[in-house]
């Protein structure tokens, strides 16, 4: 046999093992930060364009209450002095404040004892009962079997309650480190038991996603690892050939986080599946990559040069494949939701490196430590590989014999599957409840179960009242589309909408302005009616009404000061106008399914009509958007499932469009006369 020289492998694999290895702790510190840095939240999931993402935003802006976190335990009862004790040294009082040696992570803390305390007492003067009565399934569970439902004492003593903490901006930057404080101060210091200790929120849920992420993935990579080896084993019989393989896998999987990394993108739970898909493709192509090598040196009998030789004739196969896949991934990037979208870039992007790993590293290593094979079968050597088959004695070469002759078989039982599962994607379904990503047995489910049982739903659904104008009375000067409504009507309106929707069977509870708010009932004459409606019919205000009005709007600071009711400027109709937004945080389920479409639907049913009356009593600017993370988890998921019907017809076309190419090749008829592809 002749030789040409020696092949680029054989010049240059030591630079590249050296490249290689230089490049190795990069890559592996990479991997190890994008792994720390795995963050997941739902709220970044939508594009900004969205006008579900920019209600979120507005509403955000204006009010912080939502990233709550709700915790409680077995015996947190209104009179559990532990209750009090957690919530002082989690926000402790100014002066104690400079003395603490941790960061402060939240802002404000709220208890069923405090709230009931505040509503009791000057201005308000709420009655004990009603104020209890008006925090249940909020703040203060039900009363207990056996225990008389309106008698403050016993409800004193065996009240389920909670303590909710609204997240600082430091908690926002390491939600984390929160969840992991709480913890610690309850069980350190105030000797509350770890596992009778139960949490909630929004801010719970992310941190138990990354969690599970974190735990996910290290599953996935020890899996990986063994079904690589156990595969590349059947594959290849050979120790070296093996763990060159998985080396390539391993490298390639790190290098895929590490792009994400020196990115700058954080880790999410969903792209923390990317290293395993990379892993697998890479192993794949090096098992491929192998056999090519044992095929050079069984036919030739050469081993010098035998890794260039394979590569050779390896690369259109492995270009193909991994072109293939990296463009499949790559049409993920069309999709509206920001983690597919991420997901298709980066691995498309790992399985690109993947492959310029695998055609350096594999070759590069079976030159500098080939492994010890019988070779020369094929070439008339005298030893033989023993695990070496000619192509045309593999048991899949007669697989693929039976399938070209009975073609039409086997095309008509592949049509039949494609159609069964064109079938099934018609009924595929989405859900937004958050429990159903983490197992049956997982501790939030338990938590959130718990929570439920004992206090009340915990997924906020907020419902926010927008007033155009702020006229103090009647006298004040309105401009055309303002609403004219006073103060002690627009607390009459949200309260109306608040117990409309409390009969929901969705809702648990709700929290507003009005349920810390003075009792409206002595404002009313009579006709338990708001003052729109009283107008629409004639009767005229009373001097209650307007006594009532002024004690309100004197209080109206105390008020904005709450979660519950803000100011903001706003462009409405080309003029910048002030609105008076009014907040309603309405409680589902986190347990139960909840159809938010249908539920936003119960919703305008309730609210509609309301907002209709208004408008016939001659009442302008009162508008009223639904907005929290419950919609916006039902929009995402739903832009994926249109993602996944759009990328399943794009990806189809592309497939018929590349097998049905023209391919020219000379035949024996015609000599350069194209034919197509499978012809």
């Amino acid at each position: 046999m002749s030789h040409h020289g020696p092949n680029f492998y054989q010049r240059h694999s030591v630079g590249i093992m050296a490249v290689l290895v230089f490049l190795l702790p990069l890559v592996v510190v990479g991997a190890i930060k994008a792994k720390g840095n795995n963050r997941n939240d739902v709220k970044g999931w939508l594009p900004l364009e969205y006008p579900e993402t920019q209600t979120y935003r507005f509403f955000r802006q204006n009010f912080a209450g939502e990233e709550f976190v709700l915790v409680s335990w077995d015996g947190c009862t209104m009179a559990d002095p532990r209750l009090e004790m957690l919530a002082k040294k989690l926000i402790p009082p100014p002066e104690e404040a400079s003395r603490i040696d941790r960061p402060l992570y939240f802002r404000a803390a709220q208890t069923g004892p405090r709230a009931v305390e505040q509503m009791t007492q000057e201005p308000l003067n709420l009655d004990r009962v009603e104020a209890i009565s008006r925090l249940t399934g909020a703040l203060i569970g039900p009363p207990p079997a056996g225990v008389e439902a309106h008698s403050p004492a016993d409800d004193l003593q065996a009240r389920q309650t909670c303590l909710v903490l609204t997240l600082a901006d430091t908690a926002r930057a390491n939600l984390h480190g929160a969840i992991d404080l709480i913890k610690d101060v309850a069980a350190r210091e105030c000797g509350i038991p770890e596992a009778s200790f139960h949490m909630g929120g929004p801010p719970v849920d992310n941190v138990s996603i990354d969690k599970a992420g974190q735990t996910s993935v290290t599953i996935l990579f020890g899996l990986s690892l063994v079904v690589g080896f156990f595969v590349s084993w059947w594959s290849l019989k050979s120790k070296t050939l093996v763990a060159m393989v998985i080396a390539s896998g391993v490298y390639s999987m790190f290098a895929s986080l590490a792009v994400v990394w020196y990115s700058g993108y954080p880790v999410d739970a969903i792209l923390l599946t990317m290293p395993s898909l990379v892993y697998v493709a890479t192993t794949s192509g090096a098992i491929h990559l192998a056999n090519y090598y044992r095929d050079q040196l069984a036919e030739t009998g050469v081993q010098e040069g035998a890794a260039g030789r394979a590569v050779h004739h390896a690369l259109l196969p492995l270009t193909l494949a991994t072109g293939t896949t990296a463009v499949g991934l790559a049409t993920l990037a069309v999709s509206e939701l920001v983690p597919i979208r991420m997901f298709g870039i980066f691995s498309a992007a790992g399985v690109v490196a993947s492959f310029l790993i695998l055609v350096t590293f594999m070759p590069a290593a079976l030159e500098l430590f080939p492994p010890k094979l019988k070779i020369g079968a094929a070439a008339g050597g005298e030893e033989a590989d023993p695990n070496w088959r000619p192509i045309e004695e593999s048991p899949w070469w007669r697989v693929g014999q039976w399938i070209t002759k009975h073609n039409g078989l086997v095309a008509t039982a592949c049509l039949l599957v494609m159609a069964g599962v064109a079938y099934g994607m018609t009924h595929v379904e989405s859900s937004v409840q958050l429990m159903r990503l983490f197992s049956p047995k997982a501790r939030i489910r338990e938590d959130y179960k718990w929570l439920e049982k004992n206090l009340g739903p915990l997924v906020p659904m907020e419902i926010l009242v927008r007033i155009d104008g702020l006229p103090a009375t009647r006298k004040a000067e309105v401009v055309a589309g303002d609403c004219d409504l006073n103060f002690l009507e627009r607390m009459e309106l949200v309260g109306e909408i608040q117990r409309e929707i409390g009969g929901l069977d969705e809702v648990g509870s709700s929290l507003s302005t009005v349920t810390f708010g003075r009792s409206l009932d002595a404002g009313t004459s009579g006709s338990g009616m708001g003052g729109a409606a009283v107008r629409a019919f004639g009767i005229g205000k009373s001097t209650r009404r307007d006594v009532l009005n002024r004690r309100l709007m004197a209080h109206r600071e105390e008020f904005l000061a709450g979660d519950y009711l803000r100011e903001a400027q706003v462009v409405t109709d080309g003029r910048e106008r002030t609105q008076e937004l009014w907040r309603i945080s309405a409680r589902v389920s986190a347990v139960k399914e909840v159809d938010y479409a249908l539920f936003k639907a119960d919703l305008q049913k309730k609210i509609n009509p309301i907002l209709e009356r208004l408008t016939a009593a001659g009442v302008q600017g009162v508008t009223v958007d639904y907005t929290g993370l419950v919609p916006l988890v039902y929009k995402a998921q739903h832009s994926l499932l249109d993602g996944l019907k759009i990328g399943f017809i794009w990806d189809f076309a592309i497939i018929v469009a590349a097998a049905s190419r023209p391919r020219c090749s000379p035949t024996r008829a015609a000599p350069g006369r194209c034919t197509r592809a499978g012809a």
